[in-house]
Formats: C-alpha cells, sequence, structure tokens
C-alpha cells in the first residue's frame, strides 16, 4: 500500500487490483480491493467495485485510514500502545464502521486497557456502551462515579438503560462515601453498653479534617475503588488513641474501615456483574475481601449455613483458602460458565478440589474429579 498526492492521472486510480480512498483531510490512499472483500464487511466486494476516475470520498483522517489499511495486511501490526490515545479511539471508530473485525477487537482490548487513565475513562465507557463492550464499560465505569448525573443522562440520552443502570451504581458508591464522611456507631460492650472515652472526640475530629466534607466530595476520592487515602487517615493518628482504656476505640476505627471496605468491594460489576445482591462477605487467607450470596451457599452446597440462619452483619468471615480458590468455589456457585479447567495449574486444582470436598460443593467436586481423570499419568 502506498499514498499518493491528489496529483495522481485517472490511469492510475481505475488500476483494477486498487482502490483509492480519499480521506477527510484531502490524501490519496489506495489498497487492494481483495483486502477490502476479504477482511471486512463495510467495504464492497472486489467485483462491485467498478473502475472509475474518481477517489471514494471517506469522512476519518489519512492516518486513520492508513492505520487501519495497513492492519489489512498479512503483517505484524503495529503495537496500540504507542499510538496517540486519540488517534485509538479513531481508529477503534473506524473499525466499528468498516466492520474491519481483527481490529475491532484489539482496539477494544486497547481501549479497555486505557480506561483507567482517568483523563480517557469517559472516552471509553463511551465507546463500550455504543458499541455494547461490557467489559470496557466495567473497566471504566469506576473511574468517572463522580460524573454527575445529568450528564450521564445528556450523553446517554439513547441508552435509557444505562442511565438507570448508572444512578444505582453512582449511588451505591455514594452510599460508600456516606459511612466514610460519618462517624461510625459507638462501640458497645459485651453487656451493650456503650464505650465512652475522652480519646475519640481528639481522634475523630483529626481524621475529619483528612477527610472530604461532603459525600459527594468523597466520589472522586474513591475512583477506581480505591481507598487507600481513607485508611491512611485512620492509621495517621492512631497514637491519638493509646490512652484508650481497654482498646475499645481501636476496635471502633477497625469497624468504620471495615464497614467501608465491605460496601466498596460489594458493588457489583457495572455491566458484567452477577445481578444478585451480596449479602455476605468472606475474607481469604490472604485477606482479600470476597462477596457472597447466603441463598447461593445454601442451595449449591451442604457446607455452609443456610441463609436464614446467618445474621446480615458488615463483619467479614474469615476462611482458611486463598482469594484465588474461593474466587474459583465461588464462581462454581453462580449460573455461569466455569473458568476454563485447562488455565488452571495442577496446585490450583488440587487446592480446590480439597475445597469443594470441605464444603461439599458438588457441582466443584465433579467439575475437578472429571478433570483430573483426564491428565496424563504422572501429571498429578
Amino acid at each position: 500500500m502506498m499514498d499518493q498526492t491528489l496529483t495522481q492521472t485517472p490511469n492510475q486510480l481505475t488500476d483494477v487490483k486498487c482502490t483509492a480512498f480519499r480521506s477527510g483531510d484531502g490524501i490519496l490512499i489506495w489498497t487492494h480491493k481483495t483486502m477490502l472483500e476479504h477482511l471486512s464487511e463495510g467495504f464492497p466486494g472486489a467485483d462491485l467495485v467498478f473502475a472509475t476516475d474518481e477517489a471514494v470520498c471517506l469522512t476519518e483522517r489519512s492516518l486513520v485510514l492508513r492505520s487501519l489499511f495497513e492492519r489489512m495486511h498479512l503483517r505484524k501490526h503495529a503495537r496500540l500502545s504507542k499510538t496517540f490515545f486519540s488517534d485509538g479511539f479513531e481508529l477503534a471508530e473506524a473499525a466499528e464502521k468498516y466492520l474491519v473485525y481483527s481490529v475491532m477487537a484489539s482496539c477494544a482490548e486497547y481501549i479497555e486497557r486505557i480506561a483507567s487513565k482517568r483523563v480517557y475513562s469517559m472516552a471509553a465507557f463511551r465507546h463500550g456502551v455504543k458499541y455494547d463492550y461490557t467489559e470496557v464499560i466495567d473497566q471504566a465505569a469506576p473511574y468517572i462515579i463522580d460524573t454527575h448525573p445529568n450528564e450521564i443522562a445528556s450523553r446517554f440520552r439513547n441508552h435509557p438503560a444505562i442511565v438507570v443502570a448508572w444512578t444505582a451504581y453512582r449511588n451505591a458508591f455514594l452510599e460508600v462515601a456516606e459511612f466514610v464522611t460519618s462517624e461510625p456507631p459507638e462501640w458497645l460492650s459485651k453487656k451493650r453498653h456503650p464505650h465512652e472515652c475522652e480519646q475519640w472526640d481528639p481522634y475523630f475530629r483529626e481524621v475529619k479534617r483528612k477527610l472530604p466534607r461532603r459525600a459527594t466530595d468523597c466520589l472522586r476520592r474513591l475512583q477506581g475503588k480505591d481507598i487507600t487515602w481513607f485508611q491512611e487517615a485512620l492509621s495517621a493518628n492512631a497514637n491519638l488513641l493509646a490512652d484508650c482504656p481497654n482498646g475499645s476505640c481501636s476496635k471502633r476505627v477497625d469497624a468504620w474501615k471495615d464497614r467501608c471496605e465491605t460496601a466498596l468491594w460489594s458493588i457489583r460489576e457495572f455491566m458484567s456483574g452477577c445481578q444478585i445482591p451480596v449479602d455476605l462477605v468472606l475474607q481469604s487467607s490472604d485477606k482479600v475481601l470476597i462477596g457472597a450470596h447466603k441463598a447461593n451457599l445454601e442451595a449449591w452446597s451442604d457446607g455452609f449455613p443456610s441463609a436464614n440462619s446467618v445474621d446480615d452483619t458488615h463483619e467479614p468471615v474469615d476462611l482458611t483458602e486463598t482469594a484465588e480458590i474461593l474466587k474459583l468455589l465461588m464462581q462454581g456457585m453462580h449460573k455461569t460458565r466455569f473458568t476454563p479447567w485447562a488455565t488452571l495449574s495442577c496446585d490450583t486444582v488440587f487446592a480446590l478440589s480439597e475445597a469443594a470436598k470441605k464444603y461439599f460443593v458438588y457441582s466443584v467436586m465433579a467439575g475437578c474429579r472429571e478433570y483430573m481423570y483426564g491428565w496424563p499419568d504422572g501429571q498429578g
């Protein structure tokens, strides 16, 4: 493929093997008709392109068209990571418009990767909504939670379901923000008496100075589900609680932190997350919080307590398995496709099998057993 100027002769423009396109900025770009036919569904087939002394006018810039056509040739594609972000979005739009599927896929992966760069998060979210890339939407959504609902309603007026879902999603973050910016409940003794201590008020005043004043101001700090700044604010003045008689003030701080972390973690993915509300939080042996559903634990296993016997609580339930194993186990108790077995290591399958036996998750027990039966002799 080669670029040509606007001074080409009509004979050059009528080459039966190539088609000339004129970009939005007035540059002629040649590409092969057969490539257009075989690698896209948005350009006419070779047998439908007639000889003409007129170039086909397109709206995209020449830089974008060159990049698109280069990726329709049998050669290594240039890395998108070396592309300017704005050019990457334009290339993705062109690929979607002309149905160049291989480029559509690589651009979607690229946009998902940069969605956490806050300056591009809204553009990534918009691309995901427009072309139905749920992974891109999920990646970008936590980074634009401070966007006002009126702006979302204006930007996505043609996608009312997105606007409704966004309101619920943002409200979940606002609830976390309320927990962060409000004084936590008093710590109660075993006899249900509130703990009174002169150390608490000075400590709380110092922490409040480091926190946003309003819940709406807190949303920007919670972008990307980041709560490390809150944890740091709590620990920065822990020395003020050193003289608390029985350590109850520190327990109150821990309960405050756990409540906020649990509420934040429990917010499901914007698009692809499970629709069942999280009503139980598990803590793995490596201290990762994992959301669970009491009803699922009851329906899919005999090793967890029944739903009506587990009280609602913000306190996580400690388990001895790692986060990797617990996530796989919880996945096996959902109506969803399980992670491909071939992607799991032998050690992971063994550990998952042990956990499934421990908690009597019969479907996962069967899956582990069938997969291990297929191992070559000596692999286990």
